[in-house]
């Protein structure tokens, strides 16, 4: 998530919303509850991105989003950080999610 926001912010996508399927994280971005102490960090960085930009993190069910659920598998598979700026550009497997809304 925190490559994703970086990338936006670096390149001038001021509102973004981000979904997560981890109740855990969207509630310790949002400052709902206190971050475990094993990701503290990481979570201050990304709550300063948030307060920096017009960023808004929810949560969603994992199988109200099957599309980021995919990229999300597609990128535990990748050695590097892949960025799709077109629809187009998805793997085929991954637009198919998109063509029943």
């Amino acid at each position: 998530m925190i490559y994703g926001m970086k990338w936006c912010s670096t390149h001038g996508s001021r509102t973004v919303w981000g979904e997560t399927d981890s109740l855990l994280l969207t509630n310790c971005i949002n400052k709902v509850w206190k971050p475990p102490w094993m990701i503290s960090r990481l979570i201050e960085d990304i709550q300063k991105l948030v307060e920096e930009n017009e960023f808004t993190i929810i949560h969603c069910y994992r199988e109200a989003n099957k599309t980021a659920d995919k990229l999300a598998s597609l990128s535990h598979g990748s050695n590097g950080i892949q960025i799709f700026n077109f629809f187009s550009d998805l793997p085929t497997s991954i637009k198919g999610n998109n063509m029943d809304k």
